[in-house]
């Protein structure tokens, strides 16, 4: 039963929300008296459903189905009758939770089909009215606007015998501002993961979108001016145009939807992350307030899950800048979050990073033993790659230390699943990390100013550390 539709859906309800269902079951469909008794049946066993110890055929064994006098194929159609009892549910929460969105478009389909004329036509007037405070504030309001007009130009009612309306230009003017808008975000997130993956991908048809977006941002509103700044970010890579977008959109944050706060984050996140390594004191200070915001904006845990690349991406920005107590809290309060099935392996990570920012390197190695990453590359990689770090930090120039650079190397090597940029960076790691453990190099500083350039490359202010102490 574990896995049926019914319960995977039931399993993201809150004691509220269960509460609230088993409610509207019993004051709705009183008279679906087995999907009422198995729903009170599915409660009793819920601890015993979600660990799998409960099949379809054991439920009906039990004296209260038992008593239905349903058989498994009886049983499977109570339970999708009682699925669709729940999305049903959730879809009229949703729509009370959000009473300017679809239950307003609702009511206008229905006035329509009702033929009520002028509550119709009322009803679209202030639905747009209240729409046009919000369209700076969502895109999708642009195509609702769109469709409000859409429906009054075309509504049986609306007058026939002009050539052009009001509610005709102002629906093509925001299809137009929709489109192009959007088709800008579109570019900025190419832009952003071909610079991320170094890979090349054809924009000219797309090219097109900034245009238009500098020609009309004053009526598409401040998200214009705000992903005009994210695409030259994303472009030309400046600090300057990095602190103008990271300052207009600390100032438009409430204004903007989830999904924009969300985008816009990501952009000034992986630009701090990036120049970590040519000014690591200043932006690791930046990703830090980035990564805090964040967490305030509730932008972090998406669906009740934060991923674990961004929790561990927390935790190690804050324990290199010396923030243990807050890097504490952030686990204790945020651990939670984390898929159950790696919370574990996670957790030791961040803990050994902690550790190591500490100067406690036999610490690291103890919790790094303890991770296991069968099937996560991205942990074998942080594993491996913080394990040879604790290891020269304990060891130095120790055949332990030559052994593991070697095995890490041939690690790279054969896994043909990393990616061509995270490969990359990896293996100019090791070939830096090999020079300075064989010492042969005669000019240190030579070799200094060769990690310094180095575009492409982990931990290379830990590098320069190690170069630099050995000159």
């Amino acid at each position: 039963m574990k896995k049926t539709k019914l319960i995977t859906l039931l399993r993201t309800l809150d004691d509220k929300e269960m509460k609230d269902f088993e409610s509207y079951l019993t004051n709705l469909y009183r008279r679906q008296a087995k999907a009422i008794t198995v729903f009170k049946f599915i409660k009793r066993q819920w601890n015993r459903i979600l660990a799998g110890e409960l099949t379809k055929e054991e439920a009906l064994k039990y004296q209260s189905v038992k008593a239905l006098d349903i058989k498994a194929k009886g049983f499977s159609n109570v339970l999708s009758t009682l699925y669709l009892f729940l999305e049903e549910f959730l879809i009229l929460n949703k729509i009370k939770s959000n009473p300017s969105g679809d239950r307003d478009f609702q009511m206008i389909h229905i006035l329509k089909e009702r033929k009520l004329n002028h509550l119709y036509q009322q009803r679209i007037k202030s639905l747009n009215k209240t729409l046009d405070k919000k369209t700076n504030e969502n895109t999708w309001n642009r195509l609702k606007k769109f469709q409000l007009n859409h429906l009054h130009f075309f509504y049986t009612g609306t007058s026939k015998m002009k050539l052009t309306i009001d509610s005709l230009d102002a629906a093509m003017d925001n299809l137009d501002l929709f489109y192009g808008l959007t088709k800008l975000k579109y570019l900025c997130e190419i832009i952003n993961r071909s610079n991320i993956l170094q890979q090349s991908y054809n924009l000219e048809r797309m090219e097109s979108a900034v245009g238009y977006c500098r020609l009309f941002k004053k009526e598409i509103g401040r998200i214009a001016d705000i992903y005009l700044l994210a695409y030259e970010l994303l472009r030309e890579g400046l600090e300057e145009t990095f602190a103008k977008l990271r300052d207009l959109y600390r100032k438009n944050i409430g204004a903007l939807s989830k999904e924009d706060q969300s985008i816009i984050l990501g952009y000034l996140i992986n630009f701090t992350i990036a120049k970590v390594q040519e000014k690591p004191k200043l932006y690791y200070g930046q990703t830090f307030a980035l990564y805090k915001l964040a967490l305030e904006q509730d932008l972090i845990v998406e669906d009740g899950i934060i991923s674990s690349s961004s929790f561990i991406n927390i935790a190690t920005v804050s324990t290199q800048l010396g923030e243990f107590t807050w890097f504490n809290e952030f686990v204790s309060t945020y651990q939670i979050y984390l898929p159950q099935r790696i919370r574990p392996e996670v957790l030791q990570i961040c803990f050994a990073q902690e550790a190591f920012e500490r100067g406690r390197h036999k610490m690291v190695l103890d919790y790094l033993k303890q991770v296991k990453f069968a099937t996560r590359i991205d942990f074998a990689l942080r594993v491996k790659a913080l394990t040879l770090r604790a290891q020269w930090e304990l060891l130095g120039n120790d055949e332990t230390v030559r052994a593991t650079l070697n095995a890490f190397e041939m690690y790279l090597r054969r896994n043909k699943e990393i990616n061509e940029h995270t490969l990359k960076a990896y293996l100019n790691f090791i070939r830096f990390a090999k020079k300075l453990f064989r010492k042969n190099t005669k000019d240190w500083a030579q070799l200094v100013r060769e990690i310094e350039r180095q575009k492409v490359i982990y931990f290379k202010y830990w590098l320069v550390e190690k170069a630099k102490a050995l000159r």
